[in-house]
């Protein structure tokens, strides 16, 4: 683990480190309430896990393009970027789902009686 390769990889993943804290608490948080809300509770650990997964191979990838130098690299850097950005995208939309997935629907007016 002591060459330049395993260093800048090290290197991105701590300073990715707050947000795999984050995706660590909303795994743990899914987790404790799999039984009482299992399907917010199942698109949370979906859409984290896309997240988590993503950002490692990515770091991963582009460490072996840049190492490897391939003849068209910024074709495959580029191509890379996209398919994280996407892969990105279903991750925050399920969590985006997690949110909204099982509520009932409440009347505008009910807020405005009250007031």
């Amino acid at each position: 683990m002591a060459g330049p390769n395993w260093s800048y990889l090290m290197a991105q993943l701590n300073n990715h480190g707050p947000v795999f804290l984050v995706y660590t608490v909303a795994f743990v948080v899914a987790l404790v309430n799999l039984g009482r809300m299992w399907l917010p509770a199942i698109l949370t650990i979906a859409g984290v896990g896309i997240l988590a997964v993503t950002t490692i191979v990515l770091i991963a990838a582009q460490q072996y393009l840049i190492n490897s130098r391939p003849t068209e690299w910024q074709y495959w850097l580029g191509l890379l970027g996209l398919l994280g950005s996407c892969l990105r995208a279903l991750g925050m939309g399920l969590l985006v789902a997690a949110v909204f997935v099982g509520r009932n629907p409440i009347s505008p007016s009910r807020y405005l009686d009250e007031a």
